[in-house]
């Protein structure tokens, strides 16, 4: 049985259609999963890096060459005098042959003032946990009063 090209096409549309409303389906329950977490943790949560971390986040990650830095669903609060940040990073790490895509989620603590003691804090959190327990753990990065 041969299918016709209009047959084909209303199949491959209807194949996207489909695949289009799994993606948009599961994108919105992660979001719902970590602004029920943002409000355990007395923090927000905004989809977009509306803080520009990306920029800055190079410096501060663990992996030589570090590039093409995207940060995306933030968690973020005030907590003392210090702005507090969960994220997932997702980067380019390596310098000439060995480059790959990494991701990461990414807890970060800086002082209001800028340049005040105790500088920008990251713990990075890599594994095979799930998503929620990966965003907790990263959300514990120590005071430096704590160090």
């Amino acid at each position: 049985m041969w299918f016709s090209p209009g047959d084909f096409l209303a199949g491959m549309v209807g194949a996207g259609a489909l695949f289009f409303a799994w993606r948009l389906w599961v994108r919105m329950a992660r979001r719902r999963r970590l602004r029920e977490l943002a409000g355990r943790l007395g923090m927000h949560f905004c989809p977009a890096d509306r803080f520009r971390i990306g920029p800055r986040l190079p410096a501060l990650l663990d992996c030589a060459g570090a590039a093409d830095v995207r940060v995306y669903d933030v968690v973020y609060g005030v907590e003392h005098d210090r702005y507090r940040y969960v994220f997932a990073a997702e980067f380019t790490c390596g310098v000439v042959f060995t480059k790959r895509r990494c991701r990461r989620i990414v807890g970060m603590s800086e002082p209001k003032d800028g340049g005040a003691a105790g500088g920008v804090l990251v713990r990075m959190v890599d594994g095979q946990m799930p998503l929620i327990e990966r965003y907790q753990l990263a959300a514990q990065v120590p005071n430096p009063e704590d160090c």
